[in-house]
This record gives structure tokens, C-alpha cells and sequence, in this order.
């Protein structure tokens, strides 16, 4: 009751921020504009210069240049060389002090690690480990030097791997770095050690439980702090533990996102820096955890590709300098020639020069994240900025985020485009909210209804108005053995039934349990329990009576794997998401033969399946720039070009899905799946195959939607009727009431 009680308190408190905005549309009142709410902007600017390196070792950025440390190519083969690059005009210079760590045999020597750091009173910090390959296996070295500007060695630390490992107890060495006093930190595999300049061990440190993909960081203030990737009962987060020299123990502990997290150093203005889901921050000495601190830019907004990051070195303050790889990642030391960019983001009050769009999400997929730099990078008249309302603090919480969207909305500040998983399109769309799609669809030059998976499109209709788009969809039903339950695609509840009275003893209908049937069958189709145009629910109705009454026949929990059991005849059916074309195969090999899409158990005995997306794009009504707007919606009906695909599943664009089907059917993926303990080897899919995906698709007329707040009311209380603590009629009645009070609330 109490957690029903907060549920609804929460919906009320999402709502008066929602209302609140929607009044101010009434009124005509003017609301917030993108382009106040951006605050300090970044300028990306390439930088051209020459010679390039022909393998990128490591790099950083001191005074007005940057660093790079790797191999040139020359007549003789290659040689290591510091190039030293200035950001004002691009001119590359060898810097004449410098001099390889160790000599070697070879032109081009081995290393199997390598780092460049910006120290103190400009100088560099080169860290190497020296390995001559197969050459003397068993000898590597370890090297930390501290460099001046023209690369003449001022400090040299050289240890044999051996002896460092000897000192930590480890199998593998994986960093150095010295501190502000000139001490070298050593990570090992479980501990990390502080030695003096001499090399003598001061003492080592165990680095915690669970952890891994360590790697050093040097703090703003000189202290040196290990980051790692760490998961226990809690969300994954990445740890930074900070080392205490004075206690000889761990200082303190800073928890971050998990999430695409990466901690790079700090500088004189700045503790340390981190990723934040596609956000930079910068952590100030005070900050606890994320959340906390300052967002400096988001990468999707510069058209920079995060996953190709190779350097990111803020400067100044005003200027960060960042390295990037031009095709997916190559590992660090063999970053070869023509791979990488470099870009100097400067910062500026003003406004962009291209008119902007607020993307408002809740954390950005990777098919978003591909589309809006895609965009970014062609389009030349508007520039989509990305809000992301997710904190990624370690306790952050969908249900957080969303009070912050809903809040800054009813404050005026309104994104233009909302792409938001399980997002309430049907209650947004009818306060007024959201933009009706289908006018800019009729009236684009390049795209008509026809040209999409229509049944698709239409399905998303909601009173004949489009508020929502998917670049993607795939099916959402019910997979059973055809010679089990018949060749149909849909069943009634009593035929279920009657399915499982014909299996072995011990057999069972489905893996899921009554809460989660529940909640499946209604969102097939959520127009049947409510409408939010006229504000009304019906759950005290026949039909949801029924649904409640058939999924008491569920156990609450049933741990199986539902794939070995089909497999074995121990269950009857089981959900299934066919999102391409080999699907098929793989339910066939899990049941032993030909199969049935049934669908969920309808009494009407229509269609129990239906359309699906991760998530869908909306346009609101408040936008300023609609015409931008939909200049991005628009690229998800289009074609898509080769390698770049919006999401996972069917293309919504007609002539994508066709050349889908086209290639299923001439090619075979090299790669087997195993689900369960079902291999499976998927071979070229047949006319038979593409047709039984095809009369699903022509049988398909609902698009699958989730309300998290009405599905909470619903389990909430349905689960004390599962358990038999309620009547029937007492737990109809008991959600009718408490959802038609949230459906009012809303209105």
C-alpha cells in the first residue's frame, strides 16, 4: 500500500510540472528558447599539420601545443621521434632534444605499452616498456622519464619487469607515473606501490576487490589516484581510489559513472575530468560524486565520435585539445598513418553559428548517438545539442531523471525533439505535447507512406495522429511447436489451457509469471484499458477481468531457462522478439521442427502480437525550429547509407527492408548463436522462412507500448491478487480507481 501510495505521489508531482507547462501553451505565454539554456559553447577546429606520425604511442598537451610520441617513417624503416604541434597554425616540429628511451636492434623496437603525460613546470613525463619481442623474451624494462619541452631528459626511472613485479607480488606490470613530489606510483594486477625517485618501496596499497581494467590517473593537485572498473550488489561504476602518501593508505574515494566512464587527468584548475554517458565533467577538489560537477560539453554535440578518442587534454580552460582515430578502434600503440585527427575546441559564449536543437533524452543510445553525428557533421543550418537528464551517478535512477526532464519542461525550458524509452506518448500527445507527424510526412518531397512498413506507421497512430517515429521495429509475440499448437497465429485463453493439458506432467504454459503475463497482454494494446483523450479507464471491465483471472494460472517465479526447456517439450510457448529475418531458424532449431507465432492468448481470439521499438523519436509542439526538427526525424524513414543503422531491428524504410530480406536470403551469418544449450548455425534464409515472417507482419495491427506508472498501480495490486489476498472484483475495482485518479490527475 505504501509503495502504491509513493507511486501515485510521484506521478502527481511528475504531473504539476507537465501542467504547468501545457498551461503556459495555452496562455500563449512566451517559454525559455534552446539558445539560452546552452551556456558555454565549444568551436571545434581541425588542426592540419605535417609530417604525421605513422604510429601513435601516446600524446598530451602543454603550453599552446601538443605532444605526440610514436614512429616516424624514413628511408631506413622508422625511428621513434616527439613531434611537438602548435595549436595557433599547425606547424610540426622534431623535437631536437629528444632521444629514444632504449636502442634496439630492430628499426622499429616492440612496446607493448606507452604514455605521455603533462608534468609540472613544463616538462613532459614519458613512460615505456622496453620489450625487444621475441629478441631477448623475458628482459622487458620499464622506463619513466620526465623530459623538458624540447625533449632533453631531465629524470630517468628504469626498473626490470621482474624486479617491479618481485616488489608487488603481480603476473603483470600494467603502469608508472610519478606524483608531485617526483615518486613513482606502479600498478600491478592487485596492488599499486609508491617508490622513491631512488626506487626504494615506501609501501604498496591493495586495489579493491572486483576490480578491473585499472589504469593510474594524476589528479589537478599532484596526488596520483587508480580508476577501475568496478561492479558488487550496486550499479557498475567506475572507482577512483586516491592514494595518501602521509596515512600510507587510501585517501578518498570518488564513484563514477559506469557507463562509457573513462577518468582522465586533472590540471591546475581541475581535480580530474571524466565521461559521463556522452558528457565530459570536471570534478572539483569539494566533488563528492557525479552529479556534482561541471558539464563541459557533450561529444554528440561536436560531431566527435567519443568511441575514437585517442587524447583529450584541456588546456586553459577556454581551449581543450582532443585526438581522434577516423575508423573504430585500433589499439593505441598502432594507430596507423592517416588515422588520426586532431581538433582544438575553444570555447564561446555565443551562440553556434547553426540554429539549435535540444535533444532531450535519458541516456543516448548508440543508433541515436551514429545519427545525430551524422547529422551534426552534413547539416548545414542546424545543430542538435544533446540534453541528457541521466545524472549516471552510481544511486542515479530513471525515475530522477524524468522528474528533471518534466521539471525543466513545465519551467519553460521545452527540447525540441524527446527521445525517451517507454516514454508516455499517448498521455503526452493528447495534453498537447507532442507535434502530429503525419502533415510533415505528406508534405516531405522525399517520402511518402508509401515508401515505409505502413502497417507499422499505422499501428503508431494514435486517434489518427502520428506523434511518435521509429527508425526500426521488430515483432513482440509468442513462439511455440507447430505440431503442439496447431498452425495458426492466434489462441484464446481456454486454448492455451487445453495445450497444456496435452504436455507430460510437470510441463508449463510459459516461463513468465502472472505479473509479467499481466502486463504483456496489456500492452499490446493500451487504447482497450484507456483513453487519454477523453481522460477514462476501463479496467473494472469484462475483458481486463478475464486477462486478471487466465494469469493466476502463472507461478509468480519460475526459474528456467526458457530455450532448454522449449527444447526439451517442458514448455509450451514462450515470448519472442523477432527483430530480423534469421529468427525464424533460430526458433525452429530451439523447438525440434516447424513453429507457430501464436501470440498472447486473446478472448476475442484475435491477433495477440505486435509491433515493437526500443524507442521512438517525437517532435513537440513548442519547438521553435520545427523545419530542423524534422529535417532530423526525417533520416530515419529515409534510406539508410551502408554501416549506419538507426537501431536494432527491421528498417521502418521500405526499400531497407527489402534489401534486408534480399541479403538474408543470398547470405548466411559466418557466426553461431547459442541459446541455452542450443547451438545454433544459421544458414540462408528460405522463401518458406521470409513468407512466415511475413504473414506475421500482415497480421500485425497493435504497436506495444509500456506506461511504467499505470504498469506499477497495476502490479502492485495485482500481485495481492495472484497471492490470493484479494477478491477478483476487489483488485478490478482497487485499479480501476487508483488508475482512473492517475488518468485524472493528467488531464
Amino acid at each position: 500500500m505504501k509503495k502504491a501510495m509513493r507511486n501515485i505521489k510521484r506521478g502527481i508531482s511528475l504531473l504539476l510540472a507537465l501542467v504547468m507547462v501545457l498551461c503556459l501553451m495555452a496562455c500563449g505565454k512566451k517559454l525559455g528558447t534552446n539558445e539560452e539554456s546552452i551556456g558555454t559553447f565549444y568551436v571545434p577546429e581541425k588542426i592540419e599539420y605535417a609530417p604525421e606520425l605513422d604510429r601513435l604511442d601516446g600524446a598530451c598537451a602543454a603550453e599552446d601545443s601538443v605532444y605526440m610520441l610514436g614512429i616516424l617513417k624514413n628511408e631506413t624503416g622508422g625511428e621513434e621521434q616527439m613531434l611537438r604541434v602548435s595549436l595557433e597554425d599547425g606547424a610540426a616540429q622534431q623535437l631536437p632534444g629528444y632521444q629514444p628511451a632504449g636502442k634496439s636492434a630492430t628499426p622499429v623496437r616492440y612496446f607493448s605499452a606507452a604514455t605521455l603525460r603533462a608534468g609540472a613546470d613544463e616538462t613532459l613525463w614519458q613512460m615505456e616498456r622496453l620489450d625487444a619481442g621475441t629478441v631477448d623474451r623475458g628482459n622487458a624494462r620499464w622506463v619513466l622519464r620526465q623530459l623538458d619541452l624540447n625533449g632533453s631528459e631531465i629524470f630517468r626511472f628504469e626498473r626490470k619487469e621482474e624486479e617491479l613485479k618481485g616488489w608487488l607480488g603481480a603476473e603483470r606490470i600494467h603502469e608508472l607515473a610519478a606524483d608531485r613530489d617526483g615518486d613513482i606510483v606502479v600498478l600491478g594486477d592487485a596492488d599499486v606501490a609508491v617508490l622513491s625517485r631512488e626506487g626504494e618501496m615506501r609501501f604498496a596499497l591493495p586495489v579493491g576487490n572486483g576490480a578491473y581494467e585499472a589504469y593510474l590517473v594524476v589528479l589537478g593537485d599532484g596526488c596520483v589516484g587508480v580508476a577501475y572498473f568496478f561492479s558488487d550488489d550496486s550499479a557498475p561504476c567506475i572507482r577512483l581510489q586516491v592514494i595518501d602518501k602521509d596515512a600510507r593508505e587510501w585517501g578518498k574515494t570518488f564513484f563514477l559513472p559506469g557507463w562509457g566512464g573513462r577518468v582522465y587527468d586533472g590540471n591546475e584548475n581541475v581535480l580530474f575530468y571524466y565521461m559521463a554517458g556522452e558528457n565530459l565533467c570536471a570534478a572539483q577538489a569539494d566533488a563528492q560524486d557525479a552529479g556534482e560537477d561541471e558539464m563541459v560539453l557533450n561529444w554528440v554535440d561536436m560531431g566527435i565520435d567519443s568511441n575514437l578518442l585517442r587524447m583529450v587534454a584541456p588546456m586553459d580552460g577556454e581551449r581543450i585539445a582532443v585526438m581522434t582515430a577516423k575508423q573504430p578502434y585500433a589499439p593505441r600503440s598502432q594507430v596507423v598513418s592517416g588515422q588520426t585527427e586532431l581538433l582544438c575546441l575553444t570555447a564561446s559564449e555565443a551562440p553556434p553559428e547553426r540554429a539549435v536543437l535540444t535533444y532531450a533524452t535519458l541516456g543516448l543510445n548508440s543508433g541515436d548517438r551514429m545519427a545525430i553525428l551524422q547529422f551534426n557533421r552534413t547539416n548545414p543550418d542546424y545543430q542538435i545539442i544533446v540534453k541528457d537528464y541521466m545524472d549516471y551517478s552510481v544511486d542515479g535512477s530513471r525515475d530522477a531523471a524524468m522528474f528533471r526532464l518534466i521539471t525543466e519542461v513545465g519551467a519553460g525550458k521545452i527540447p525540441d525533439i524527446l527521445a525517451i524509452e517507454n516514454m508516455p506518448v499517448a498521455r503526452w500527445g493528447s495534453a498537447g505535447l507532442l507535434e502530429d507527424l503525419w502533415p510533415w510526412i505528406d508534405r516531405d518531397p522525399e517520402i511518402c507512406r508509401e515508401d515505409l512498413m505502413e502497417r507499422v506507421v499505422h499501428a503508431m497512430e494514435m486517434h489518427g495522429k502520428l506523434y511518435d517515429l521509429t527508425g526500426s521495429f521488430q515483432f513482440r509475440t509468442m513462439v511455440g511447436a507447430r505440431d503442439l499448437i496447431g498452425d495458426r497465429m492466434t489462441w484464446t485463453p481456454d486454448d492455451m489451457l487445453a495445450v497444456l493439458e496435452r504436455m507430460p506432467e510437470g510441463s508449463i504454459a510459459t516461463h513468465e509469471g502472472g505479473t509479467g503475463f499481466l502486463l504483456d497482454m496489456v500492452g499490446l494494446d493500451w487504447d482497450r484499458f484507456v483513453d487519454w483523450e477523453k481522460g477514462v479507464c476501463y479496467f473494472d471491465g469484462d475483458e481486463f477481468r478475464r486477462i486478471l483471472e487466465f494469469c493466476k494460472n502463472f507461478p509468480e517465479r519460475v526459474i528456467v531457462n526458457q530455450w532448454d526447456n522449449l527444447h526439451e517439450g517442458r514448455q509450451a510457448v514462450s515470448p519472442i522478439f523477432p527483430a530480423d529475418f534469421q529468427s525464424v531458424q533460430m526458433a525452429k532449431m530451439v523447438l525440434n521442427g516447424e513453429i507457430s507465432y501464436i501470440g498472447y492468448p486473446i478472448s476475442q481470439g484475435t491477433v495477440g502480437s505486435s509491433f515493437a521499438s526500443l524507442r521512438t523519436i517525437s517532435m513537440t509542439s513548442a519547438c521553435i525550429h520545427k523545419e530542423g526538427a524534422w529535417a532530423f526525424l526525417r533520416t530515419l524513414l529515409l534510406p539508410q547509407p551502408d554501416g549506419l543503422t538507426q537501431s536494432t531491428g527491421f528498417p521502418i524504410n521500405k526499400a531497407d527492408f527489402n534489401k534486408m530480406a534480399q541479403k538474408a536470403m543470398t547470405s548466411a551469418p559466418a557466426e553461431a548463436e547459442v541459446w541455452g544449450g542450443i547451438v545454433v548455425q544459421y544458414k540462408q534464409v528460405t522463401q518458406e522462412e521470409y513468407h512466415q515472417l511475413m504473414e506475421l507482419y500482415e497480421a500485425v495491427d497493435t504497436f506495444y507500448r509500456r506506461d511504467p506508472n499505470l504498469q506499477e498501480i497495476i502490479s502492485d495490486i495485482a500481485g495481492a491478487y495472484f497471492a490470493g489476498d484479494k477478491t477478483l472484483d476487489e483488485t478490478a475495482e482497487l485499479i480501476q480507481n487508483r488508475a482512473q485518479l492517475y488518468v485524472n490527475e493528467q488531464k
